[in-house]
């Protein structure tokens, strides 16, 4: 139908009923009628073609992600058999002559994705690996949780900050809430049905994705040279107040801006229309169409864009004035990292940074700077400590290099949990008795979890007894041992 046609739906009530039933996104099922019926009328010559009884008035797509996920969008106009606690709230209402039925037009919106089981799929693996991620700190929560109920202080760190060393743990947060745009597109034309809360909620997810993308992107800047001026001096910020306020204004701007009826209204109206009614004075657009994929509805963000930018912006500021406001400066001086051995083999920020690497939050004695537990976790570590007895053999000049330390401080009770001993990677050159061993955060849970070590052994990124510390990058951890939960230390 090149200039269009009409869609002609009609519902005699002398023709007999055929009963058939519509299953709504709660799961009620409503009763149709299947007699409704339906004709096409071109509009140049009147030409007239029968449809199906649920034959789409509307079809549109949307490219929400990209191709690959095409999401397509339907409306089928229905003759509705009314229910009776919907027939007693109407003011006046028409029963038909034969078949005893209130019967009214109603509208049923569906849709459609390409590819969805593999969005499925992957949204799964995405969340099963941010659990088994956070399951380490997790771990060290329960720990905590268990020094509190003893009154007894227990380790702290800004969780959010750390996504900045936990590379991995934000890409799987990022990946967790990709697919968002996808649902705001879904809510969208059932706004009317779904409301404003899963339409909020869907923002908020937007808010976080861009929010913990830019986090991501941050990181990546670290990787190019600095100037010497600039060198040890990134620019800081709070990461929490950064996330939280690009969610709070970009959720609370598009609430203000009435966006989800606005949207729901427009829906079907972003091309413009091939037939159109007179009523009342006003032009309606009328007639059955499909809007081509090669076209397709403006995804929601793309119209959203602009007001998202501009509330990150404004909160990546207000995260920096934060930062000013507990700190007193903007800038942060990471020159005295180097003093100590174990921040010394660590890559600092040197753009910016949301880690709290002030020099305050270090133990001085002397010339020496020691790293509190809480640091090491915030940078992506943690202390196990090894009650084996059992010795570490070091080959030190293949796996490791050598540091002298100052003997270890006690300072009060701070979370450690124990784990196996060492196993060298090469052939040992030399032996000592080892205390602690330094891990990554995401090695904490194999570390201490006897049956997960068969399947993957953990990497020590430093052995330490009380005088030495050893630092490798290729010691692992061998067979189980006895853990347990040890009070109060600091690396040098």
């Amino acid at each position: 139908y090149p200039d269009g046609a009409f869609l002609l739906s009609t519902c005699s009530d002398a023709i007999p009923s055929r009963p058939a039933s519509v299953v709504e996104t709660n799961g009620m099922v409503r009763g149709v009628s299947a007699s409704i019926s339906k004709v096409f009328v071109s509009a140049s010559d009147g030409w007239t073609e029968v449809a199906t009884w649920d034959q789409p008035n509307y079809i549109a797509t949307v490219n929400s992600l990209n191709r690959l996920y095409l999401m397509r969008v339907w409306v089928v106009a229905h003759c509705v058999d009314m229910l009776e606690a919907e027939i007693q709230a109407l003011p006046g209402y028409s029963i038909g002559k034969t078949s005893r039925k209130v019967l009214s037009i109603g509208w049923e919106n569906s849709h459609d994705v390409d590819n969805q089981a593999m969005l499925i799929a992957f949204q799964l693996f995405m969340c099963f690996t941010s659990l088994a991620l956070l399951s380490n700190d997790g771990l060290i929560t329960l720990e905590g949780l268990s020094g509190l109920l003893q009154n007894k202080p227990v380790l702290t760190y800004d969780m959010i900050a750390s996504l900045e060393r936990r590379k991995l743990l934000l890409l799987a947060f990022v990946g967790t809430f990709l697919f968002s745009p996808l649902y705001v597109d879904v809510l969208r034309y059932t706004y009317d049905i779904e409301g404003h809360h899963y339409w909020s909620m869907s923002f908020l997810m937007m808010a976080v994705m861009m929010a913990l993308s830019w986090m991501a992107i941050l990181t990546l800047v670290q990787a190019v040279p600095v100037p010497s001026p600039w060198r040890n001096r990134p620019l800081c910020y709070s990461a929490p107040v950064f996330i939280y306020c690009t969610v709070i204004l970009f959720v609370g701007v598009e609430l203000a801006k009435g966006r989800g009826p606005t949207q729901a209204a427009d829906f079907w109206t972003y091309i413009a229309p091939t037939l159109e009614l007179c009523i009342n004075g006003s032009m309606w657009t009328s007639g059955a169409y499909v809007i081509e994929s090669d076209v397709g509805i403006t995804p929601v963000i793309y119209i959203v864009l602009p007001d998202l930018v501009v509330c990150m912006v404004v909160a990546w500021v207000l995260s920096i004035l934060a930062h000013r406001l507990s700190w007193g400066r903007c800038l942060l001086n990471t020159a005295w990292t180097s003093q100590n051995a174990f921040l010394n083999e660590l890559t600092t920020p040197q753009w910016v940074t949301s880690l709290d690497l002030d020099e305050a939050n270090a133990i001085s004695i002397g010339n020496k700077r020691y790293c509190k537990p809480s640091l090491m976790v915030l940078l992506g570590y943690c202390t196990v400590l090894d009650k084996s007895g059992d010795k570490v053999a070091r080959d030190v000049a293949v796996s490791c290099s050598s540091r002298e330390s100052s003997s270890t401080v006690d300072v009060g009770r701070e979370s450690h949990l124990a784990a196996g001993s060492l196993k060298p990677p090469s052939k040992p050159c030399q032996e000592t008795h080892a205390q602690y061993m330094v891990v990554s955060i995401y090695d904490l849970v194999p570390t201490i979890t006897s049956w997960l070590r068969h399947l993957y052994q953990p990497k020590v990124v430093e052995a330490s007894d009380y005088n030495n510390s050893t630092y490798s990058a290729s010691t692992q951890s061998s067979n189980p041992t006895t853990t347990m939960t040890k009070t109060g230390e600091i690396f040098v």
